[in-house]
């Protein structure tokens, strides 16, 4: 009778088999299905990093619109920008379009088509956009107009043409100032998206179906109009912004996202990032096909093992081996296995891969939590701990009713400097110089971020105009007491420019992030182009001033917004 019950199953051998099965078969289970969950991941994954980057960049770009407006906003108040064409108006115009190289004509077109003032042209010519001239002219003078993508007429380049209806109609009739948008300008707009990885980022005009710029793969599609594209008709069906997985401009699966940049009843422009859907699941494939072949020569070992050694030499160790890889599957990265000398090699072996694999993955996690949110060369708070910062800083003011101080801080010559002296030594001199920011802003609140290569940003919480200039002077201070040679720069030594921005929160509206940041740096770029080495800074609310009919500045009637000023010198900021 005990001789019937010594069934196969019931062998050491055939149960040790039998257990690596059972362990191994849910292990496959749960992988496939892992999986295809990491597919899923990789492209919610893409799809969020695609929307990001398409918000940032149209946050970006549609400052040259912002700018376009405030121009032709400025010009509507000047006597001499009128339908009467007078010979002082093409001088001005001439004047402003060398100063702001952002627009190629500027120009006032009368209510019969006639160009009687430019910058380039001294004869009159016929207006070549009928349409928008014929939009602006029913708009309201403060509506700003854009026109479809189309080649201007003077400069023979692919152009955007801004437009507003003049103020005052004068005896000569109705008119419209317009300006035309270098589009290369749009060319940088990918910023350090990358394009190696089958992405590309373009800007588009859904109402005529064009593609007005790109890059990446998308710079092919530059000037072409593809009206009935998915695209296209998403954009015109949701214009606040989207995502879609569909076949790209050129006929591959993508994803895409998209932002809105600018619209007028002409034309909706939007920022487009695409990603190859290929590409994206690739990565993944293939790291599931390496996870499935690990795991195949693991259970494969474990089989011939357990069919040639027994019980105490095999099944005890395998089990506790089972057990340390269960905890570190439920996220015990503290769990190790020590295993006797005495067994054989590859269950050592696979019991210090373990320990190693545990030991590796929470050194990554400490690793993950720390660039999550630090600099990885200054040790500073990243771009991303920056951002995030800001605009809770920026709520805060707002319900607090207390000032927002931002200072963004440029090494000044840093390529000089690095081509000098090194990389090595450049990043020594930022980590030097974060040192020094992170001693400024000292108070608890204050933030000092790395904001991205040579420039820094500082946040002051709490902090008015004066308090701002007094922590940017100490940094001055301080970098000039830090004596680092440059030979590169005029004063020998390394120095920074400082640009600040105080939002003093009073309205129905909390300061936007953005506004903050553009007032920055405005004000950072008349730091370095007017000697660098200084400090100047710009409040969220000053106001527009304007030439009056004596040559004199007054403020604007009923407009707050970026400073433009407009004298007899030229452009600046105030």
């Amino acid at each position: 009778m005990s001789e019937r019950l010594k069934l196969p199953f019931r062998s050491i051998r055939t149960r040790l088999i039998l257990m690596v099965l059972g362990s191994v078969l849910p292990l496959f289970g749960l992988m496939t299905a892992d999986m295809l969950d990491d597919r899923k991941r990789a492209l919610e994954s893409a799809a969020i990093e695609l929307s990001d980057y398409a918000k940032l960049t149209a946050a970006r770009q549609a400052q040259i619109f912002r700018d376009a407006g405030q121009l032709l906003s400025t010009l509507q108040t000047l006597p001499q920008v009128s339908a009467r064409g007078a010979p002082e108006c093409g001088d001005l115009l001439a004047r402003l379009a060398a100063r702001n190289h952002q627009f190629m004509t500027v120009g006032v077109v009368r209510a019969d088509g006639m160009i009687v003032c430019h910058n380039v042209l001294r004869r009159q010519q016929r207006f070549g956009d009928g349409d928008l001239l014929r939009t602006t002219l029913a708009a309201t003078p403060t509506d700003l107009v854009l026109s479809r993508m189309v080649v201007g007429k003077v400069s023979k380049k692919l152009t955007i043409i801004t437009a507003r209806r003049l103020l005052d109609q004068t005896p000569e009739g109705a008119a419209i100032v317009f300006a035309s948008i270098d589009l290369s300008g749009f060319a940088s707009l990918a910023g350090r998206f990358d394009e190696s990885v089958g992405r590309s980022m373009m800007v588009v005009d859904a109402k005529a179906g064009s593609v007005v710029a790109g890059t990446g793969g998308g710079q092919a599609f530059a000037g072409k109009t593809f009206s009935d594209h998915p695209l296209m008709a998403a954009i015109r069906a949701a214009p606040q912004g989207g995502a879609l997985s569909a076949p790209g401009l050129g006929g591959r699966a993508e994803l895409t996202a998209y932002e809105p940049l600018a619209s007028s009843p002409l034309a909706q422009f939007a920022v487009v990032t695409t990603a190859d859907r290929e590409v994206i699941l690739s990565a993944a494939e293939r790291e599931t096909i390496a996870s499935f072949a690990l795991a195949f020569g693991a259970a494969a070992l474990a089989i011939v093992a357990a069919a040639t050694l027994g019980h105490w030499t095999l099944a005890e160790p395998m089990a506790r081996l089972t057990a340390a890889a269960e905890r570190i599957g439920r996220g015990d990265l503290s769990a190790k296995t020590f295993m006797s000398g005495l067994l054989p090699t590859e269950v050592l072996t696979l019991s210090r891969t373990l320990n190693h694999m545990a030991a590796r993955l929470e050194s990554s996690s400490r690793q993950l939590a720390a660039l999550a949110n630090e600099d990885g060369l200054t040790k500073l708070a990243n771009r991303r701990r920056f951002d995030e910062a800001l605009a809770a800083e920026c709520r805060r003011g707002q319900r607090s009713g207390q000032p927002l101080s931002l200072l963004l801080v440029d090494v000044d010559h840093f390529k000089a400097f690095n081509d000098a002296y090194g990389h090595l030594a450049g990043d020594d001199c930022l980590k030097r110089i974060a040192e020094l920011l992170r001693a400024c802003a000292s108070r608890p609140g204050d933030l000092a971020a790395r904001y991205g290569g040579e420039e820094f940003a500082v946040i002051l919480p709490g902090t008015g105009d004066e308090g701002a200039a007094v922590v940017a002077q100490k940094i001055l201070e301080t970098v000039e007491e830090l004596g680092l040679p440059h030979r590169g720069s005029a004063s020998r030594r390394v120095s920074v420019s400082v640009g600040g921005a105080t939002a003093a929160p009073g309205g129905s509206a909390a300061p936007a992030p953005d506004q903050l940041i553009a007032l920055a740096d405005e004000a950072l770029y008349e730091a370095k182009s007017t000697g660098r080495a200084k400090h100047c800074s710009r409040a969220a609310s000053a106001q527009l001033l304007v030439v009056d009919d004596d040559g004199e500045l007054r403020p604007a009637a009923g407009r707050r917004s970026t400073p433009l000023m407009i004298g007899k010198g030229g452009s600046r900021f105030v």
